[in-house]
């Protein structure tokens, strides 16, 4: 069993880890770090296995739900739209695969608008931070972080095309997945070490290749704009461990800014790197799903679209909720998403909007095309109602829950069951033997029978 405990809090055994530059499916690498280091808490292998409706934007406090309060501190505010990515992409076509293929694209697109925007604003926060570092541009960079990391959880409902591994598990795609998700935001394979690793070492300044993505992306941002203790999570005797040592607390704050500004800049290069393969413009990835072009039929890249549904039964109800509640007993997870920033409840909140913008529509309250629509027209419609019925009532419980690290276990176990509720109908009916849409769960969830 994994440990549930604060970053860094929690030594396991080295695990394998991933390699490799963006844009690539990197090659499973070995445990051996390019320092030498022994990693206490690294990542694994980057295989994916993989919201509230648009009401419920009132102010809240930083971070998240009652009680989420992260350093910095402040009133929190739901991101507002930005415009140049216009209005929400909202399909008012008759229901076909092609429709709802093309309804899928184009919401994806939308949602990496936002997260592109949301990228460029907390690379140039944390620039700022790295040219002239004060309370107030720490604040500002956590800030920014945060809406980012917010964009992007909706968006981790989207592991489809580029961005989805090729890896046999939930959220895959094996024919057009290029594994770009973990290059932004790999949880749960991180590692607090890992970054450490790079603090020291500066693999980063030579080739992100040499970089593990258990050390990369939010994550890797997350450790440095919001944990502010000096000691490290390496083993002493690693070359981690003696180089950490051997600086002062101004060298290794210009050290960790070093690194942050280069993590800062890398998250929207591979964010721009994904819109632009989507983009008509670009690599027109839009244009390849909406005529399911290399995939084996139609129906394996509907089944793939609808895999990523799956995230929020892993990732979230097993992972994210299950194990605090300790249900969850057998798991990859060495520590829970958002311990630094005390966003978690956040993050489960924006990966249930971005479900609903996958399943019902993309538009504000789940307006436009989507799954249920196919659901009712092939006669489905009490399943469609079911879902939507189970997803409200998740969502309903997420948007009043206190902060995961305050939550009780009575109440984590309360929510577990919400989420369980709608992840029981994917499984059971909208996938399986008994799918009237004939859509196969992937290897990875059909043998799991919770």
């Amino acid at each position: 069993m994994g440990c549930w405990v604060l970053v860094g809090a929690c030594k396991t055994a080295t695990p394998d880890e991933v390699f490799g530059p963006s844009w690539e499916l990197p090659a499973s690498g070995g445990s051996s770090s390019s320092s030498g280091a022994s990693s206490t808490d690294g990542g694994k292998t980057a295989g994916r296995e993989s919201g509230t409706s648009d009401a419920g934007k009132t102010a809240i406090t930083e971070g998240g739900a009652a009680g989420d309060v992260g350093a910095g501190g402040g009133p929190f505010m739901e991101p507002t739209p930005d415009e140049d990515c216009g209005p929400a992409p909202v399909s008012s076509r008759r229901f076909t695969r092609a429709a709802l293929r093309e309804a899928a694209a184009d919401c994806a697109i939308w949602q990496y608008c936002h997260v592109e925007n949301a990228a460029a604003a907390l690379r140039d926060a944390v620039s700022a931070l790295h040219d002239e570092a004060s309370d107030a541009a720490r604040a500002a960079a956590q800030k920014a972080w945060r809406t980012a990391m917010q964009r992007w959880s909706v968006a981790e409902l989207f592991q489809f095309g580029p961005a989805g591994s090729k890896v046999d598990s939930a959220g895959r795609d094996p024919i057009h997945g290029r594994g770009v998700r973990d290059f932004v935001y790999a949880w749960p394979f991180v590692g607090r070490c890992r970054v450490e690793e790079q603090v020291i070492v500066r693999g980063y300044e030579k080739s992100w290749s040499q970089v593990q993505i258990s050390a990369r992306g939010l994550f890797g941002l997350e450790y440095l704009l919001f944990y502010p203790g000096v000691d490290q999570a390496c083993s002493p005797n690693s070359t981690t461990g003696k180089g950490w040592a051997a600086l002062d607390a101004a060298s290794l704050g210009g050290a960790k800014l070093d690194y942050a500004a280069a993590l800062s800049a890398d998250v929207f290069e591979q964010v721009h790197g994904l819109r632009e393969a989507w983009s008509p413009d670009g690599g027109n990835f839009r244009q390849t799903l909406i005529d399911a072009t290399g995939y084996e039929s139609e129906q394996q890249a509907l089944n793939v679209i609808a895999w990523s549904l799956l995230y929020v039964e892993k990732e979230v109800k097993d992972w994210k909720v299950g194990i605090p509640a300790g249900v969850t007993l057998s798991h990859p997870v060495s520590q829970p998403e958002g311990t630094l920033s005390l966003t978690g409840i956040v993050s489960i909140r924006e990966n249930l909007r971005g479900f609903r913008a996958l399943f019902q529509g993309c538009g504000e309250n789940g307006a436009g095309l989507g799954f249920d629509d196919w659901l009712n027209d092939v006669g489905q419609n009490q399943l469609a109602t079911d879902l939507l019925t189970a997803l409200d009532a998740a969502q309903a419980a997420v948007e009043t829950f206190p902060s995961l690290h305050e939550a009780t276990k009575p109440e984590l176990e309360a929510l577990y069951q919400k989420l369980r509720a709608l992840t029981l109908l994917l499984k059971a009916d909208f996938f399986g033997a008994g799918s009237a849409l004939n859509l196969k769960l992937p290897a990875g969830v059909a043998s799991d029978t919770d």
